[in-house]
């Protein structure tokens, strides 16, 4: 199954954050055949000091979504992120969000596919986008639509290409 999980990060060397998050996904979800460039962003949904980087990658797996759901958790925790403690966003080492699971559409109490908030993200969006133009005209032509509707008019910069 072509997966598209969405990368995030805003504590510490968040570049080798992202790396090392796209490492452990290659070991333990699938193998990656798509990566889109490392974006700079600025926070989302809360106030924080310093900005994001986010990206997204391509999978393919044979993990069921809420095996691979688990999976990206247990990653991390394994690079190092907490449990929340309070309610909201709050900065993290690295976030992993299930965007796109195949055709698959699922609304589960843990797990929504697609990911109920790609429409409002630009970090989420453009780096989608990016990679969906390699691979699939029309989803990418769908989520180019969104992007142009998207509210979030967050400037994004690269740095990572």
């Amino acid at each position: 199954m072509d997966v598209y999980l969405g990368l995030g990060t805003n504590q510490g060397d968040k570049y080798k954050n992202i790396q090392n998050a796209v490492n452990a996904i290659s070991i333990q979800c699938g193998d990656v055949i798509g990566e889109s460039s490392t974006y700079e962003s600025p926070s989302w949904g809360f106030k924080t000091e310093g900005s994001f980087y986010n990206s997204v990658v391509l999978i393919q797996t044979k993990l069921l979504p809420e095996e691979l759901l688990h999976s990206c958790k247990k990653i991390e925790i394994e690079l190092g992120r907490r449990k929340k403690t309070k309610l909201g966003y709050e900065s993290r080492i690295i976030d992993i969000d299930i965007l796109l699971y195949d055709n698959i559409t699922l609304d589960l109490k843990d797990l929504k596919i697609p990911h109920p908030l790609i429409d409002d993200r630009m970090f989420v969006l453009k780096p989608l986008v990016e990679l969906l133009v390699k691979k699939d005209v029309d989803l990418e032509v769908f989520y180019k639509l969104k992007l142009s509707r998207c509210d979030d008019k967050s400037i994004l910069k690269i740095i990572q290409p």
